[in-house]
């Protein structure tokens, strides 16, 4: 197996892997107290199920349709860095970005991306740490990317429709994967459904993200494309 001379490229983000990321934001209704919202425990039970079960969609390039997703997420201010939000963030491993940052990607091929308006609140300080409207970001475009077989051992976490430790953990090991030349083609951001955290990014997309002052919060690194 040889790596060819790139005039083209694929670009994985790294955010989820960066500690100094958000990664600590979920859906309300998780971390909504019990005696504040007047539901029962099975009312409760059904929506954190909902919750978890879009999450787990949207993480691993499924379709959530838009309208049904919970419109406010729960955030630990603590967390913040800055006046204004990053243009682009990892809820916990769901994509999320910012109006601007999604008026900038609409001139792009999104495919299948939908975005879902959310409110980002702080239940603790009873306030929104940043003044940037925010949506979550379904990247339902799905194509294999990565020969798992070509990697020296890739470390493994768990599946998130399963919860069995058997979706390789790639986004810290980014400059030595060696990703497929046929995922060259289709849309600009898609997700690897056989990865944990599996967003990838075309070049062009990649390239344009880095000239436009909206790249902070992707941590984008460029991977190696087998010939």
């Amino acid at each position: 197996m040889t790596i060819k001379t790139q005039k083209s490229a694929i670009w994985i983000s790294s955010a989820v892997s960066d500690s100094g990321n958000i990664v600590g934001v979920l859906p309300y209704e998780s971390t909504r107290p019990a005696k504040t919202d007047g539901r029962s425990d099975e009312e409760r039970a059904a929506a954190f199920e909902l919750e978890q079960k879009q999450q787990r969609l949207m993480c691993a390039g499924g379709a959530v349709e838009v309208g049904t997703l919970n419109p406010t997420w729960a955030f630990n201010l603590r967390n913040a860095r800055g006046a204004h939000a990053p243009p682009f963030m990892s809820f916990s491993g769901v994509p999320a970005v910012t109006e601007a940052m999604k008026i900038f990607l609409e001139d792009f091929d999104l495919g299948d991306t939908r975005f879902h308006p959310i409110r980002i609140w702080d239940a603790g300080q009873k306030q929104e740490p940043w003044p940037e409207k925010f949506f979550v970001m379904n990247v339902a475009n799905q194509r294999a990317t990565v020969d798992i077989s070509d990697m020296d051992h890739p470390a493994f976490a768990p599946d998130f429709m399963t919860g069995k430790n058997e979706l390789p953990l790639i986004v810290q090991q980014a400059e030595l994967l060696r990703t497929l030349p046929s995922a060259l083609d289709g849309p600009d951001l898609w997700m690897d459904p056989s990865l944990k955290y599996g967003l990838f990014v075309s070049d062009r997309l990649a390239r344009a993200i880095g000239r436009s002052g909206l790249s902070r919060g992707w941590l984008l690194k460029k991977t190696q494309l087998q010939e």
